[in-house]
Formats: structure tokens, sequence, C-alpha cells
């Protein structure tokens, strides 16, 4: 008996965002004019074969309970709601709303690469990494202020960029998640220690970024809850648990599956003896 889907709504997202035809003037070889990240996301998302799909009839709440934070279902809806703004944004022909400008450094292909780039920070996060969706957000509002018109087409795309600004300004960022749980010294070591070896290059912190953004995505999904985090430590089923519980690397030889985790080893020494 085949599993049941349980990311049908997420999926219909995908397939509408990364349909060859969204934007068809870059549809049949983006390689020549979107960035190698656009292309691979593309690509990893079956791109080709996503023609012609219809707008899903998607809400927050099925986004949400298939496990996207609420700012990320918000991104994610934001996305939907204008993939056709960008689309005729950047369209070509009599209709063409872009203004090339000869002194200028954007192209209109750099504006539909922020929009996968805010694609990519929805499906495959780190969403705390704040500063990098706001430098997107801020190109956008670049081009959108020296290339496109505040109101065109029966789009108006002041207001868009406006809305995406207030949207990003709400995503938490790791500060903002720290000073959240800034009672919790388990949590905070965690969380500090790992960011230290995101930020290193010595092989031994590998995988420290993956691992830090899964336990701050669990984070993030308990606050928008208002879940206990002790109960979910405890939790070994619960997606913090999970994340915590990520093996960074593993050895061939020794018995690493048995072992806690760094992280593990924290909560349960600040964990109360029963």
């Amino acid at each position: 008996m085949p599993k049941p889907n349980l990311t049908l709504s997420i999926d219909k997202v995908k397939q509408y965002i990364f349909d060859a035809n969204a934007f068809t003037h870059f549809s049949f070889y983006p390689q020549e004019y979107l960035n190698s990240t656009s292309v691979g996301l593309l690509k990893k998302n079956n791109w080709l074969n996503n023609r012609y799909v219809e707008k899903p009839a998607i809400n927050l709440e099925k986004l949400v309970h298939e496990g996207m934070s609420k700012k990320q279902a918000e991104l994610c809806l934001y996305l939907i709601e204008n993939r056709k703004l960008f689309c005729c944004a950047t369209a070509f022909g009599d209709d063409r709303v872009w203004k090339e400008r000869v002194t200028s450094k954007w192209r209109s292909n750099d504006f539909i690469d922020r929009y996968y780039g805010l694609a990519r920070f929805v499906f495959e996060g780190p969403m705390h990494q704040k500063d990098k969706l706001k430098k997107l957000v801020d190109d956008l509002r670049e081009m959108q202020v020296s290339h496109i018109p505040e109101q065109s087409r029966g789009y108006d795309f002041k207001k868009s960029m406006d809305d995406l600004s207030t949207l990003v300004s709400e995503v938490p960022g790791i500060d903002q998640i720290k000073e959240h749980f800034n009672k919790n010294q388990k949590l905070l070591e965690i969380i500090n220690r790992l960011e230290i070896g995101a930020n290193s290059y010595n092989p031994r912190w590998v995988n420290s970024s993956k691992k830090l953004s899964r336990i701050i995505d669990a984070l993030v999904k308990a606050i928008d809850n208002d879940l206990d985090v002790d109960k979910l430590l405890k939790d070994k089923n619960s997606e913090l648990s999970q994340a915590i519980d990520m093996k960074r690397t593993m050895c061939f030889f020794d018995n690493s599956k048995e072992k806690p985790t760094h992280s593990r080893t924290i909560v349960n020494n600040s964990m109360p003896k029963p």
C-alpha cells in the first residue's frame, strides 16, 4: 500500500512556482538567462514537467499543517500571488514593462533570479539568515525603482515590493530566536556552538549549518504554536528532538548511531534527574 502524500499542498505550490512556462521568455533555455542557483533550483524541482500548471487553491493553514512555519507559508503565498506580476514585469514584446537603463547594472533576468532566490528560502531555507533574505528584497526594490513603473498593466509593483518588505521584516532572525529563549541556557549553548561551527572552515564542524537550520526552524514553529520546548526536547519524535539528535558526521567504524550527539548531551546534562 503506497504511503499517503503528507505534503500535497506544498508539492502543488512547487509545481506552480517552478512551472516551465511561468516565465515563457526564460523557460526553454534558462541557463542562458538565469544564474546557476536559479537554474539548479528549476532542475531540482523538475521544471520541464510542470507545464502550464494552474494556480493552486492553497491557504496558510494547509501549508503550516504540512510543516511550514507561518512566515515561510506567508512568503510562499506571496510567491504564488505575485508570480504573474513578476512575469509581467520582465515580459518581452510590445507590452514590456521593464525599461532598460544603459547605466544600470540590472537586467530583467535579475528580477526573476531574485524571485527564485525567495523560493529557495521558502523551500530549502534557512529562513533565519535574515540578512541574505533582506538583500534579495533590497535588490528587487532597487530594480523596481530603476526599471519598473509603480503601476502598470493593472499591477501595483510598488505595493508588491512594500508588501514583500513588510513580510520579510517580520521573519525572525537568529538573534530574535536567541532573545526569545534567553532564559533557556541549554538551547543557547547549542545554538552558539553550532553558530561557531557554521562559520568555520574546519572539517570537524561539517554540517553545522544544516543542523543549526533544522533546530532554528523547529524553534520557530514552537514559537508559532506556543509549544513547550522542554516537552519537545523530551519527546524523541518531535521535530526539535530530531534536529537535536541529527548526526553531523557518521563514522563507518564506530557505534556512532548509539552515541548521543553533543547537542543531546547538553540537553541531558541540564535536565533535572527523575
